[in-house]
């Protein structure tokens, strides 16, 4: 799906976007502006070497989001990244370089609902992360379980969490003078 301008994706029932044939594709999701994903039903994307790419991404109010891409789930190209009520499940299968969820310049933020995502591991030579933001992260509810070779969760900014449920096995990092803010909720690292 290509987008020139703003896209929304609202959805009802059980949806699905690609195959396991569609593994040369760069794309399942492309838009040249935001992509807001909506509505109440659920879908899966699979085959492409990265799933949704846009300027910005607002994942709000969904049923189940599950992707299972390459090397990159969502990538917000030239903004902010936002989870709002949605369950959003990631696995890719890079063996070089991954991320989950990444920003090039912009914030994450999750206000509620869930987050899983699994990232391949493996002896040496792989750079995953779950989430990279180039900003800050900021997460005030909700579930997240994030497993990835180098971080679960890495940002080039502040990184506070003020609820929720946040496994990360792989750590919390925040880079270039950053600060990790812990102020309630359970995180287990």
């Amino acid at each position: 799906i290509y987008a020139d301008g703003p896209l929304t994706l609202c959805l009802s029932g059980n949806s699905h976007i690609g195959n396991s044939s569609d593994t040369s594709l760069n794309f399942s999701v492309y838009s040249t502006e935001e992509l807001t994903i909506t509505g109440t039903g659920n879908l899966s994307v699979s085959g492409a070497i990265d799933a949704f790419s846009a300027k910005t991404i607002c994942v709000e109010n969904t049923g189940k989001l599950d992707i299972n891409c390459a090397s990159s789930g969502l990538i917000a190209r030239d903004g902010n990244f936002s989870l709002q009520d949605s369950s959003v499940t990631i696995l890719t299968t890079s063996t070089g370089w991954g991320t989950a969820i990444v920003t090039t310049s912009g914030n994450f933020s999750m206000e509620s609902g869930s987050l899983t995502i699994d990232m391949p591991k493996g002896n040496g030579g792989y750079y995953t992360y779950g989430l990279y933001i180039n900003g800050d992260v900021t997460i005030s509810g909700g579930t997240v379980d994030i497993e990835a070779q180098q971080d679960s969760i890495y940002c080039k900014g502040n990184c506070t969490i003020l609820s929720g449920n946040i496994t990360a096995p792989d750590g919390i990092r925040a880079q270039s003078s950053g600060i990790l803010t812990m102020k309630n909720g359970f995180v287990s690292v």
